[in-house]
């Protein structure tokens, strides 16, 4: 057994917390360790095991990358800046999975301390990170609607008193998109628009450079529940890896407020999002 696999392990991630119908959580909860270990989650639970003994400064999201020995560097042809006062949504696209949340939140705390991310509400358990989350059920349910008004309304209080907030606004990982032949986000919700015009915060389109394995696209297209699990193994394999985001020019509160729909910001920053990639069709 390789070293990556021993541990004194006291906490773990909750594969039952993406299921909502209770038999399935029962059914998943009897295979826990063996999916665990065929999908790598038991590596994901190694490093989580050592990040909770970590005791150096640093924030939970940047000790996940130190141990993952993965590095975010902004591009160099970046157009926009990240402000440092002011309410802004950060909006980005979602290639990899955890591992875009890690790196974004890292970043930009290091110049907005006050940021949160709006994430799968299933991180909230991890230690060290839900102080720093809005959780919300990205399946789009009947059930989710409802249970997302609270974290709807987090985000607006937290955004009227200045903060910043990261979101995928996909709420799931990109796939491929056989019509346009390339890796995209889902349509992204309108919701993300408007908080933004009820918050009258600023709009900054990030974009994450890469995408994950071509078998965990051939995975996602049989079934996305079982894709999901194997974002622990597409994680795993960008370790040591340096990975690039864009930076794009905002999009004011004034240019937020004089359009009439949040589904009208939301493609408009989506399309501003995919620009920085120099793709003008998604």
């Amino acid at each position: 057994m390789t070293q990556e696999y021993e541990t004194d392990e006291v906490i773990s991630l909750d594969l039952t917390a993406i299921f909502a119908d209770p038999k399935m959580k029962k059914w998943i909860k009897r295979l826990e360790k063996p999916i665990k270990l065929l999908t790598k989650i038991s590596v994901l639970d190694v490093y989580l095991n050592r990040i909770d003994k970590d005791s150096s400064p640093e924030s939970t999201w940047e000790k996940w990358l130190k141990h993952l020995q993965v590095r975010f560097l902004e591009a160099d042809n970046s157009p926009g800046v990240i402000p440092k006062t002011g309410p802004v949504i950060f909006t980005s696209n979602h290639p990899f999975g955890m591992l875009d949340g890690f790196g974004l939140t890292a970043t930009i705390k290091s110049i907005r301390p006050d940021v949160k991310i709006m994430t799968n509400h299933s991180l909230q358990p991890v230690t060290g990170l839900s102080d720093d989350i809005i959780g919300v059920d990205p399946y789009e349910k009947n059930s989710s609607k409802k249970a997302n008004l609270a974290p709807v309304r987090t985000a607006l209080h937290w955004l009227k008193q200045g903060g910043a907030m990261v979101v995928f606004p996909g709420g799931d990982v990109s796939t491929y998109n056989s019509e346009k032949d390339c890796i995209v986000d889902p349509p992204w919700n309108p919701i993300i628009g408007r908080i933004a015009a009820g918050a009258k915060a600023d709009i900054v389109p990030l974009f994450i450079h890469g995408t994950n394995s071509k078998l965990f696209y051939r995975l996602r297209h049989m079934n996305e529940r079982i894709a999901s699990f194997m974002l622990a193994r597409e994680c795993l394999k960008k370790r040591g890896n340096t990975i690039l985001y864009s930076v794009g020019e905002k999009i004011s509160k004034e240019t937020i407020q004089a359009m009439k729909t949040g589904e009208v910001v939301i493609n408009y920053a989506r399309k501003k999002t995919y620009e920085l990639a120099g793709k003008t069709d998604v």
